[in-house]
C-alpha cells in the first residue's frame, strides 16, 4: 500500500513547459535506508490493520495513542490546537493513530487497492465549467499544471512562491511537507531519521518555472531538543524573500510535537544558485523545546530600496505569533536578530509583511478574538511602530464554529490577510496598499458562503476603502485562502484562491485567479487555472480532501494558506493538490516524472 500524498501545483502563464527533473538520491540514501531496515519490536493488539497512513510510521507510542484515545487523536489534536490558537500541523503519527481509531471504531477506510465506495459519481457531480466561468473572455493565457514536487512523497499543505525581481525566470517555492527525506542536514539532531518527518520542501527553477529542483530544508544542528514526551520533528509555515543582488531566502518553523504539546523555532536559509541548493543563515527565535514560547505563523520580507527615506538596505524583516502576542525581527546579516514586540498586542495571530518603494515596513494581522485584520507600519526600520488600527471586521471566526465549509471540514479555514504593494514609480498606482481576506457577505455568518475580498489604500495605510468582492459568482460557493501580489512591472493586483464552485455540495474544489487592472477597484472575470489533469495519474480537473468523499483524506486538508507571485506580466499561483492520488487510486506506487 501507499501513502496517500497531497502534491503541489503551480500554473504558468507561459507556454511550451516540461516535466520537472528527476531527484538524485541523497547523499547518505544508502546507509539511511539500512538503518529504516533494522527490525523494531512493537507490541501491537491483533486487530490493529494495516493502513496506508501507517506505513513506515507505526510506533509503540501510535500505538499507546490508540490504545488509551476515548475520541479521535485528530479530534484531540484539533480541540488542543483552537484552546491554545495556533496553526501547527498535525504531524504524521497523530494521522496514523486517528486512522487506526477511525478504523477500529468500524469507520470505513477505503483501502488504496480499490477505488472507495462513490468515487465515480464525485467526476459527476459538477456544474459545466463553461457555466461558471466565461471561457471567451479571458485576458489572460493559461499555462499547463505543473507539479514542481516531482514525485517527492508525503502531505505538502500551505505554500509559497516568490520571483527574483532581477529576473522572472528565477523562481523559488516552498511548502509544508511530511517526506521523510534522508539528507542528513535535513534531520533533527534529536529526532533524527526515524522522527523527523520532513524540514520544508524547497524548490527552485532558472526556466520561468518550466522546470524545478527540489531540496529539503537544511535544520540547524544548534536547534536540538524538544517538548517533552516528543515524538515527531517537522517544518512548517513556508516564507519567501529575494534581495537586490539575486539571493532567495527562506523562514520557516522547526518543530517538536508531542501527542498535546509543541515548541517551534523560527529559522532562516539562504541560496545564491537560485534554489539549486540552500544553506543555513541564522535562527530568529529558537523554542523548540518550550511549551511557553507559542512561536507560529511566520512571513518574511526584505527591504531592497536605497537611498530612500527611511531605507535599511537588506535589513530582512520576520513577523510571527509568539503564545498569540505579534512580535517582529529584523536583522542586516541574517545572523544577529533584534526583536520588537509590537502595541495594544492581545489575541495575535496570522500576521504578514511588506516594505515599500521608501523603506516604509508595513504589517498587518488578526486579532482572532475579536477577528478583526489590524494594520501598523514602521518608518525606522522596525525599532518602533504606529498604534494597530482595524483595517476589516470579519464575521468568519478563525478559531470559532462557523469555520468548517464542507471543502475544509476537519482543520477549518481562517480569515488571515494577504497584504502587498505597489512599488512602481511608473505605475497609475505607485503607493497603493492591497489586503486580501476571506469573509462570510454581510448579513451572512454561518454556511458555506464565504468569498474573496481586496481592501486598498492609497494614502499609506491611514484609510482604507470598502471591501471589494473579487470572486464573480452569486450561489453560495466558498473561496478561502486567498492570496495577494502586485506585478511591479504594471501595477496589477493578482489574486489566486480555493473555490468550491464548480461542486452543488461545496466539498470539490478547484484553484481560481483574478486580476484587476484599476487599481482594485473592481477586478476583471475569474479565471479556472486548475487544468483537466493531463500531468497527473487522475483526468480530472479538481481536488477534494473532504473527509465525506475521501476516506484517506489528510487530518490538516489544504492546511492555512496558498501562495502567488506576479512579475514580467506572469503569475504563478502555488496551491496543494491531491489530483495525483484521489480520486482514482490504483497499485503503482507513485513514480518521478522524467
Amino acid at each position: 500500500m501507499k501513502r496517500l500524498a497531497v502534491t503541489l501545483a503551480v500554473l504558468l502563464s507561459l507556454t511550451g513547459f516540461a516535466h520537472a527533473q528527476s531527484i538524485p538520491e541523497p547523499p547518505g540514501h544508502n546507509e539511511a535506508l539500512a538503518k529504516l531496515a533494522r527490525p523494531i519490536v512493537l507490541s501491537v493488539p491483533a486487530n490493529f490493520p494495516e493502513l496506508a497512513e501507517c506505513e513506515g510510521l507505526l510506533s509503540q507510542d501510535v500505538v499507546n495513542i490508540v490504545e488509551s484515545a476515548t475520541e479521535d487523536p485528530a479530534e484531540t489534536f484539533e480541540e488542543n490546537r483552537r484552546a491554545h490558537p495556533h496553526m501547527i500541523m498535525m504531524p504524521p503519527p497523530i494521522e496514523c493513530a486517528s486512522k487506526l481509531w477511525q478504523s477500529l471504531q468500524g469507520t470505513n477506510l477505503s483501502n488504496f487497492s480499490t477505488v472507495p465506495a462513490g468515487t465515480q459519481a464525485l467526476s459527476l457531480r459538477q456544474y459545466p465549467v463553461d457555466s461558471l466561468f466565461d471561457l471567451h473572455a479571458l485576458s489572460a493565457s493559461i499555462g499547463s499544471n505543473i507539479d514542481p514536487a516531482n514525485g517527492v512523497e508525503g502531505y505538502q499543505g500551505e505554500t509559497n512562491i516568490a520571483v527574483d525581481p532581477n529576473n522572472p525566470q528565477h523562481i523559488v517555492a516552498q511548502s509544508n511537507t511530511f517526506f521523510k527525506d534522508t539528507t542528513a542536514t535535513c534531520q533533527s539532531p534529536t529526532g533524527g531519521l526515524t522522527s523527523t518527518f520532513g524540514t520544508m520542501a524547497l524548490f527552485g527553477s532558472t526556466d520561468g518555472g518550466a522546470t524545478w529542483t527540489y531540496n529539503c530544508a537544511p535544520w540547524p544542528a544548534t536547534i536540538t531538543g524538544g517538548v517533552t514526551g516528543a515524538t515527531a520533528w517537522f517544518g512548517s509555515d513556508p516564507a519567501l524573500a529575494w534581495d537586490s543582488t539575486g539571493r532567495a531566502y527562506a523562514c520557516y518553523m522547526l518543530i517538536s510535537q508531542s501527542a498535546s504539546a509543541s515548541g517551534a523555532a523560527i529559522v532562516v536559509a539562504r541560496s545564491s544558485d537560485n534554489g539549486a541548493s540552500w544553506q543555513n543563515l541564522g535562527t530568529v527565535v529558537n523554542g523548540i523545546a518550550s511549551t511557553t514560547q507559542g512561536n507560529d505563523k511566520e512571513m518574511m520580507a526584505i527591504d531592497n530600496t536605497t537611498g530612500q527615506p527611511f531605507s535599511h538596505p537588506g535589513r530582512i524583516y520576520v513577523i510571527w505569533d509568539a503564545a498569540n502576542a505579534e512580535k517582529i525581527a529584523f536583522s542586516d546579516n541574517g545572523t544577529a536578530w533584534t526583536t520588537v514586540n509590537f502595541p495594544s498586542n492581545t489575541g495575535a495571530i496570522g500576521g504578514n509583511v511588506v516594505v515599500g518603494p521608501d523603506g516604509t515596513v508595513y504589517v498587518i494581522w488578526t486579532r482572532y478574538n475579536i477577528e478583526t485584520i489590524v494594520f501598523s507600519k514602521s518608518t525606522d526600520g522596525g525599532a518602533t511602530w504606529s498604534a494597530p488600527a482595524v483595517i476589516a471586521t470579519l464575521a468568519l471566526q478563525s478559531f470559532g464554529a462557523n469555520n468548517f465549509p464542507p471543502a475544509q471540514d476537519k482543520r477549518g479555514i481562517n480569515g488571515f490577510g494577504s497584504i502587498d504593494m505597489d512599488r512602481n514609480p511608473s505605475s497609475a498606482f505607485f503607493g497603493s496598499l492591497y489586503v486580501s481576506f476571506p469573509d462570510f457577505p454581510v448579513g451572512t455568518t454561518s454556511g458555506a458562503d464565504i468569498n474573496t475580498y481586496v481592501i486598498r489604500s492609497t494614502n499609506g495605510g491611514g484609510a482604507w476603502s470598502s471591501r471589494v468582492k473579487v470572486n464573480d459568482d452569486n450561489f453560495g460557493a466558498t473561496q478561502f485562502f486567498p492570496w495577494l501580489a502586485v506585478d511591479q512591472n504594471d501595477g496589477t493586483v493578482n489574486v489566486s484562491w480555493y473555490d468550491s464552485r464548480l461542486d452543488p455540495l461545496n466539498r470539490k474544489t478547484q484553484m481560481v485567479y483574478a486580476r484587476s487592472s484599476n487599481g482594485g477597484v473592481s477586478f476583471e472575470p475569474n479565471i479556472l487555472v486548475e487544468d483537466g489533469g493531463v500531468l497527473w495519474r487522475n483526468n480530472v480537473n479538481y481536488i477534494d480532501e473532504n473527509s465525506t468523499d475521501n476516506a484517506t483524506y489528510n487530518g490538516n486538508q489544504y492546511g492555512d494558506y496558498s501562495g502567488i507571485a506576479a512579475a514580467n506580466r506572469q503569475v504563478h499561483p502555488l496551491w496543494t493538490d491531491s489530483r495525483m492520488f484521489f480520486p482514482l487510486p490504483d497499485t503503482q506506487a507513485p513514480t518521478r516524472r522524467e
